[in-house]
């Protein structure tokens, strides 16, 4: 066995190896996707990179769209129990990428959710979360745009630190489209 080093770094990356079994195909989607962006965007400057992660948000969104519009997604598949007024996964740690967070810091910049941020406390809800609904919506990271479930209860109970997996693994509630999408977009970010 060698050992991993540097040039072993490099030549996986690019290979574009990762000595696994290929994302599957929604998940490369949204990594293309996004990291077309990104790549595209580099050469001409980091206020275009900016530029890139919330056109990399959009096409994330364009594509979960595309699929919950396909009749499989909308006859084989309950609504989505999130919406305005629900608000629990604002009371869970949620990360977001850097350049995602320099992203919503630019946009913020000109409205009054960024002194928010100021108040805001380790372990308090979302800082963005006012009556029960997201501020900042429209430039919210990857990472809370792949939260969507089925069910509330399994916000709730993912809150309150309980088991949320059901026999097999994965919760009923838990949909693997959104996460494919918005993790594939994630990883894109950083092609």
């Amino acid at each position: 066995m060698s050992d991993f080093n540097a040039a072993a770094a490099l030549a996986a990356m690019k290979s574009g190896g990762r000595g696994g079994p290929p994302p599957p195909p929604l998940e490369q989607a949204a990594f293309d996707a996004a990291g077309s962006a990104v790549m595209a965007a580099l050469p001409r400057g980091a206020d275009a990179v900016l530029d890139a992660v919330v056109t990399a948000w959009g096409r994330a969104d364009r594509l979960f769209d595309t699929i919950r519009a396909t009749p499989a997604f909308a006859l084989g598949v309950a609504p989505a129990a999130c919406k305005k007024g629900c608000g629990w996964c604002c009371h869970q740690p949620i990360g977001a990428a850097a350049i995602e967070v320099l992203a919503m810091a630019r946009a913020l910049a000109d409205r009054p959710q960024a002194a928010l941020v100021a108040d805001w406390k380790p372990g308090a809800p979302c800082a963005f979360l006012k009556d029960g609904a997201c501020s900042v919506y429209d430039i919210r990271p990857l990472k809370c745009r792949s939260l969507w479930h089925l069910d509330v209860r399994h916000c709730m109970a993912k809150y309150a630190n309980l088991p949320v997996m059901a026999a097999g693994g994965v919760s009923a509630a838990f949909q693997l489209e959104p996460k494919m999408i918005y993790e594939g977009a994630l990883k894109g970010l950083a092609p």
